[in-house]
Order: C-alpha cells, then sequence, then structure tokens
C-alpha cells in the first residue's frame, strides 16, 4: 500500500492521498471500554449522552441492529 499511495501523491492534480481503512467491530454488542474508570463498560462515565436518562439510548439501538442481523451497523444505509 505505502507503494501505491507514493505512486498516487506522486501524480499531477492529486492533492491528497490517504489508506480508507475499514473497521470492524468484534465481540458484544455493548462495548466493554473501560473509559477513565479502569471498570468494563466505564465508557458510560465518560460517554454519558450514549446511554443514561439524558442519553440516545445506544444500547437499545445496537440490541436492535444485532437482532436484526446488522450488529455493529453492517449493512446499514446511511
Amino acid at each position: 500500500m505505502t507503494a501505491t499511495l507514493a505512486r498516487l501523491r506522486a501524480e499531477r492534480g492529486v492533492l491528497w492521498a490517504v489508506p480508507d481503512y475499514v473497521a470492524h467491530a468484534t465481540g458484544a454488542v455493548v462495548p466493554n471500554d473501560p473509559g477513565t474508570t479502569k471498570v468494563a463498560g466505564g465508557w458510560r462515565e465518560l460517554q454519558w449522552n450514549l446511554d443514561g436518562p439524558f442519553g440516545v439510548r445506544a444500547p437499545e439501538a445496537w440490541a436492535n441492529a444485532a437482532a436484526a442481523g446488522a450488529p455493529a451497523g453492517s449493512k446499514a444505509i446511511v
């Protein structure tokens, strides 16, 4: 990939060329990210807007996506 990027960047008219990485989710639907608490699920303290009384109910959305056969948003049309 490095050679391809170098070749593209050297082409006249190419202003910007970077790798296009694809991220894949693994494991459970609800992340076990410790956030700043060093405890699994501690992300809720740091990312309060995803869960809780003032959140967007992300865990429910993740569960719905998994139940529909699209865990981690695979096949989601945005």
